[in-house]
């Protein structure tokens, strides 16, 4: 994460929606700003040329701060392994370093941006992901893209298989576009233990299906399901012992008191027609939908 301040957003803002739909591509390569965020500008970000191979300027995530003060996650650094203290000490210098001479390519680049100044540095490494552990039902990519639903549905879907970059893919790659899709309680249950609850981007998922699963809102919704449920059982069952049947009275609970509608819901299966030889090379890898699909006979 980086931290500017004298930033004249007011100026940033106008500036960038003034300008004509070309002037925008020529300049930023598009995007969105407006009072509060700046998404993408990636044609400006992709100009930037990195001292070492192992950083990258990505598209930015801006969040205005008021007062000339923005945060920014869009610096990426490569080939680090979480598990190695001494390799995430020098990848946050690595970061740290790269810092002023991306302040330059704003100051030069972004209207607004001509007085910018570092606002202090992170103290720690933002890790994206690193421990993934098995559960009882791992979520698979045929899942997402073939629209299926659970009896222990306890969140909905739909994020893109959004797969952030690596340093053999810098910038990352959308591996398809889920319509509507099912979560069970299942994938937050850890595989051989009683009781134990993954939260948030512990749900468990492969490594393909964890670009959609990841996402906020879906884990936060399954946590309140799980949560409602855990107080309808009252200790009477473990979570891992709900059945079938004991679904349907917890379902109209959700969907009368809470508002949470997790039955019924039925989404486009983008994967019909597809061979089980087709759809297991789509979960292990060896088939890139976004590129796959445009090939296949209509």
């Amino acid at each position: 994460m980086m931290k500017f301040k004298n930033v004249d957003w007011a100026k940033f803002q106008k500036s960038f929606n003034d300008l004509t739909k070309e002037q925008r591509s020529a300049k930023y390569g598009g995007g969105v700003v407006d009072s509060d965020f700046a998404i993408g500008l990636s044609g400006m970000t992709s100009r930037y040329k990195p001292s070492n191979d192992r950083v990258f300027l990505r598209g930015l995530n801006a969040v205005n701060q008021r007062d000339g003060e923005v945060l920014i996650n869009a610096s990426l650094i490569y080939t680090v392994d979480p598990s190695d203290s001494k390799s995430v000490a020098d990848a946050l210098e690595l970061g740290k370093k790269e810092m002023p001479l991306i302040l330059d390519h704003f100051r030069k680049n972004i209207t607004g941006w001509e007085h910018a100044e570092l606002n202090g540095f992170p103290n720690y490494l933002y890790i994206r992901e690193y421990n993934h552990y098995e559960s009882d039902y791992v979520l698979k990519p045929s899942d997402m893209l073939g629209a299926k639903m659970f009896w222990d549905n306890v969140s909905i879907g739909g994020y893109p298989l959004d797969l952030q970059g690596t340093s053999a893919n810098k910038w990352g790659i959308e591996m398809g576009r889920p319509d509507k899709y099912g979560m069970p309680l299942r994938s937050f249950l850890l595989k051989n233990y009683d009781n134990v609850i993954m939260a948030g981007k512990n749900v468990g998922s492969s490594a393909i299906a964890y670009g959609s699963a990841r996402i906020q809102p879906n884990t936060s919704l399954a946590a309140e399901t799980i949560g409602i449920l855990l107080g309808q059982i009252q200790g009477k069952k473990k979570l891992r012992e709900l059945r079938e049947a004991d679904m349907p009275a917890l379902d109209q609970l959700l969907a009368s008191k809470y508002n949470i509608k997790l039955t019924g819901v039925t989404g486009n299966n983008k994967l019909a027609g597809w061979t089980a030889d087709e759809i297991a090379k789509l979960d292990s890898g060896e088939i890139v939908y976004a590129q796959y699909v445009s090939k296949r006979k209509k």
